[in-house]
């Protein structure tokens, strides 16, 4: 099934850039779907061709930030787009996530935690953004936050992305 996940998206997007090569947003969006498909080199280099359209447009930054956080490499690209968009967009949980990210991935730990908590501010009800939260307080040896962020994430939802990491960890 997954083979054809989004295969009518992409046609109508792939339409949309050949008759209006000029746009950022149907590259974003294109890259958006290959990487829920798990295709991140086209991921990636679709979120580059979007912002070499426009390289303001958030939704590719925030992305591809993301995208090599996610993977781990190109941190300070990541970081300077994360910021970039955070400063561009304001306050957008995902885009503050997004910097928090980063910022946890360059051992930035207060950083980190400053932005998973706006976050959740925004959002509560955001396992993801407890669970990051969690991870940051993990890392900086203070297991009582980092349990009970960890212990919300799973209680507002079992089954997020890294719902087995979060359990992992409170069973240490």
């Amino acid at each position: 099934h997954s083979g054809k996940e989004g295969e009518k998206e992409l046609m109508i997007y792939k339409d949309l850039i050949d008759n209006r090569p000029d746009q950022a947003g149907p590259h974003s969006f294109i890259g958006t779907l290959y990487e829920k498909r798990k295709e991140y080199a086209l991921a990636e280099e679709h979120y580059k061709k979007s912002l070499a359209i426009n390289p303001e447009y958030i939704p590719a930054m925030n992305n591809l930030a993301f995208l090599y956080t996610q993977q781990d490499r190109e941190l300070n690209t990541a970081l300077e787009l994360a910021r970039k968009a955070r400063e561009n967009a304001g306050e957008i949980p995902a885009v503050m996530d997004t910097l928090g990210w980063v910022y946890y991935k360059k051992q930035l730990y207060d950083n980190a935690l400053l932005e998973f908590k706006n976050c959740i501010e925004k959002e509560p009800n955001n396992p993801v953004f407890h669970y990051h939260m969690g991870l940051a307080y993990n890392k900086k040896w203070d297991y009582a936050n980092a349990e009970s962020a960890l212990k919300k994430a799973l209680e507002l939802q079992n089954d997020f992305a890294g719902a087995d990491e979060a359990r992992k960890i409170l069973e240490q």
